[in-house]
C-alpha cells in the first residue's frame, strides 16, 4: 500500500508518510493543514522507501513496527539519508527503548492519544532539524555522547573533532587549527555522527540546549 491522501503543491510543504493503522486518527486530525502532503505506507520499509524518493520526508510509525529493525542499520540509513526523519508513537516502553531510539536516529516520540496540536508541533520541530522528546531524555543521551571518549568505536581524530565541536567551533575554525582541509573535517564528522546516531552538528547543539 503506498496512497496518496491529500498532497499540497505548496512550496513549503511537509511530507509526511504514516504507516500503522492504530495512527489514522492522528492523520485523520491532520488531513486539513495546507502545509502537508499525506501518504500511507504498508509498513516501515514502505515508509522508507518512499521517503527517500522525496526532497525530505518525516515517517510516522508505531513503536512495534521497530521490533525487529537492526537499530545500526538504521542508524547508518538515516545518516546517510539525512532529509528522512521518524517520529514514533510508543506509550508502554521505558526510557531505555527511548533512548536507544533516540541514539540510532529516531526524531522524536509522541503518545498514541497525543493532541492534533502536539503532533503538528512535534512535526514542525523535527521537519526544522530539531528533536522531539523529554528533557530527561534527551540529557541521557547526551551523557551517552560524552562517554564517547572510551568508545573504540571513535578515531583520535573524530574525538578531538567532536570536542572542538562541543566548544563551539565552526568547521574552519576547526580545520585551521589542525592544519586540514573544511572537506576533512566534515568527513570525519559524518562518520562521528553516524555512530552517535544523529544527523548533524544542529541535531547536537540541539540536545544540548534542550538538555541544559
Amino acid at each position: 500500500m503506498n496512497d496518496t491522501i491529500r498532497q499540497t503543491n505548496s512550496n513549503c510543504s511537509i511530507s509526511v508518510i504514516v504507516t500503522g493503522s492504530a495512527l489514522m486518527d492522528n492523520v485523520n486530525k491532520l488531513q486539513s493543514d495546507p502545509d502537508k502532503s499525506i501518504y500511507l505506507a504498508s509498513d516501515l520499509s514502505d515508509a522508507m522507501l518512499r521517503a527517500e524518493t522525496l526532497a525530505s520526508a518525516i515517517v510516522l510509525t508505531e513503536h512495534w513496527m521497530l521490533a525487529g529493525v537492526d537499530l545500526n542499520t538504521l542508524r547508518i540509513r538515516l545518516a546517510l539519508r539525512r532529509s528522512v526523519r521518524i517520529l514514533v508513537f510508543m506509550d508502554d516502553a521505558g526510557d531505555t527503548r527511548r533512548r536507544e531510539l533516540l541514539l540510532a536516529g529516531i526524531a522524536g516520540f509522541l503518545e498514541p492519544r497525543q493532541s492534533a496540536a502536539s503532533t503538528r508541533r512535534a512535526i514542525r520541530e523535527v521537519a526544522n532539524g530539531g528533536l522531539w522528546a523529554s528533557r530527561r531524555l534527551l540529557s541521557d543521551a547526551v551523557r551517552s555522547m560524552v562517554s564517547v571518549g572510551t568508545d573504540p568505536r571513535f578515531t583520535k581524530r573524530e574525538l578531538e573533532i567532536l570536542r572542538r565541536i562541543a566548544d563551539g567551533q565552526e568547521n574552519q575554525t576547526i580545520a585551521d587549527s589542525l592544519f586540514i582541509t573544511r572537506e576533512t573535517v566534515r568527513w570525519h564528522l559524518r562518520s562521528a555522527y553516524g555512530k552517535l546516531g544523529v544527523h548533524d552538528r544542529r541535531s547536537v547543539v540541539d540536545m544540548m540546549r534542550r538538555s541544559a
